[in-house]
C-alpha cells in the first residue's frame, strides 16, 4: 500500500492495526510488523511522496503495544535523522487520541 500511494503522489494514508481488536492477532506482533514496515520505508525512500503515514488505534492496549515498539526503535530513527536518511524525516512518535 505504501508503495502504491507513492507511486499515485499521495501525500499521507492511515492504517488500521487490523486484526489486533475482535481476531486477536497478537497486538505486539502487529506492533512490530507495521512499525517495522513504515519505517524500512521512510528509510529506504530517497525523497518519500508520503509525509504522513497514520496508524489508526482504537484500545489503549494496542496503543501501549506500538508505543512500546516505537520505544525500542527510537535510537534507530533519531540517528538516522541526524545522519539524515536520505531526505527522510522518518515517522512521528504514536499519539492517543486522548492526548489530543
Amino acid at each position: 500500500a505504501l508503495h502504491i500511494a507513492e507511486n499515485n503522489q499521495v501525500p499521507s494514508i492511515a492504517f488500521p492495526a487490523i486484526s489486533s481488536g475482535i481476531f486477536g492477532v497478537n497486538k505486539d506482533l502487529v506492533a512490530v510488523a507495521m512499525t517495522d514496515t513504515i519505517l524500512n520505508y521512510q528509510f529506504r525512500s530517497l525523497a518519500p511522496v508520503l509525509s504522513s503515514i497514520r496508524i489508526v488505534i482504537i484500545d489503549q492496549p494496542t496503543f501501549s503495544s506500538f508505543a512500546k515498539h516505537f520505544s525500542l526503535r527510537k535510537s534507530e530513527v533519531e540517528e538516522r535523522r541526524t545522519v539524515g536518511a536520505g531526505g527522510a524525516t522518518g515517522p512521528a512518535k504514536p499519539k492517543s487520541k486522548r492526548s489530543e
